[in-house]
């Protein structure tokens, strides 16, 4: 049977994404804020047919019925039901983002979160586009001050996608964000070298925000980003911030 149903999880990816992706790194930066309404608003591009396997199908109807209906004290119960005759990643998927367009329309996290690991979990989409969605959650999370919630998020996103640097950044805010600096400027260095790897100049943004943490935290990646940073950009303010940071952090009892 071919259901026609509104990918919630292509919709809130194009709405939401380029929030995550305009991360500033300033000394207070902050993920910015999705929009919670994207997965109701799909474009035409955005509808996928879904072929449900013959057990399934009267189970994920009743589910998609109820979601439409608002019904969402009996989401639940209609989730569960389908899971429990779903046997193709496509009925996986199809709970998935029945699942997600409820947790988005609740402004639930914690059912956002369920719902995207159903995605994911259902081997329907790849994984650069599961990482999205991750990433998105994280954004989600991070602006309701949910950080371990997001810095789980984040790593699922760049588990997923390992050579996205920005996703890089969020997890490195996430982490400062709960006083793990230490990891925080570790996060931002990988960052940079991804954004290296691929033959660009790392902004000068994330590279000042990188050496900014890892001073904070008196990692000896200071050193590093701040060596990086006047490399990429040799300027006088670079150059003498790079050196005061190699003299405190390897000579701290002499004056300069």
């Amino acid at each position: 049977m071919k259901l026609m149903i509104t990918s919630a999880a292509a919709a809130l990816l194009a709405a939401s994404a380029p929030a995550a992706a305009q991360m500033n790194y300033g000394a207070q930066s902050t993920p910015q804020q999705p929009a919670t309404q994207s997965a109701q608003q799909a474009p035409a591009a955005a509808q996928k047919k879904i072929s449900l396997s013959k057990d399934a199908q009267k189970a994920i109807l009743d589910l998609q019925t109820t979601v439409n209906k608002a019904d969402y004290a009996n989401v639940a119960a209609k989730v569960a039901a389908a899971q429990a005759v779903a046997k193709t990643p496509d009925d996986k998927y199809a709970i998935g983002q029945l699942q997600l367009k409820a947790a988005v329309a609740q402004k639930d996290n914690a059912a956002e979160a369920a719902a995207i690991d159903t995605i994911a979990n259902s081997g329907f989409v790849d994984g650069a586009t599961t990482s999205k969605l991750y990433a998105s959650l994280g954004t989600t999370l991070y602006n309701a001050k949910q950080f371990p919630q997001a810095t789980a998020a984040f790593q699922k996103a760049s588990t997923l996608n390992p050579n996205n640097s920005e996703v890089l950044g969020l997890l490195g805010e996430a982490k400062f964000a709960q006083g793990q600096k230490a990891e925080a400027a570790a996060e931002f260095q990988h960052a940079v070298q991804v954004v290296m790897a691929s033959g660009q100049k790392p902004d000068e943004a994330l590279l000042k925000r990188g050496v900014t943490v890892a001073y904070d935290a008196k990692s000896p990646l200071a050193v590093q980003l701040g060596r990086e940073w006047a490399a990429a950009y040799p300027s006088p303010d670079s150059w003498r911030n790079s050196i005061a940071i190699y003299r405190n952090m390897n000579h701290p009892d002499v004056e300069g």
